[in-house]
C-alpha cells in the first residue's frame, strides 16, 4: 500500500509551472525562454505558457518574480498559474493595488 501523502513522480508536469495569460502569451514565453525551458502548451481548449523548474530550491521564487515583473509591465492586476496541479493567483502592481 502506497503513502497517500506522497507526491507522484509519474506526472509529466512535475517541475513545470503553467501560466494562464489573457493576452501577449508569446511575449511572456519569450521572456521566460531567455532563462529556462519554456513553451506554449494547449490544454482543454486553452493556451498556457509552460515553464520548467530547475533543481535550485529557490527557482520557483525566481520564476515567479520574473513573471510578476512581466505582468506588471503589461498592466495585469493578477497572474494566474498552476504548480503541482494547484491553481494560484499572483497579485501584481503596486502594493496598494494588490491589497484591494
Amino acid at each position: 500500500m502506497g503513502n497517500p501523502g506522497a507526491m507522484s513522480t509519474d506526472d509529466p508536469f512535475d517541475n513545470v509551472v503553467l501560466f494562464d495569460v489573457p493576452f501577449q502569451i508569446d511575449a511572456l514565453c519569450e521572456v521566460l525562454q531567455a532563462d529556462r525551458l519554456a513553451w506554449l502548451h494547449f490544454r482543454d481548449g486553452r493556451q498556457y505558457v509552460a515553464a520548467a523548474l530547475r533543481s535550485d530550491p529557490d527557482d520557483l521564487a525566481t520564476l515567479l518574480r520574473c513573471a510578476e515583473e512581466w505582468a506588471t509591465r503589461h498592466c495585469l492586476g493578477q497572474l494566474r498559474f498552476e504548480v503541482d496541479g494547484r491553481a494560484y493567483a499572483l497579485l501584481t502592481g503596486s502594493p496598494m493595488f494588490a491589497a484591494r
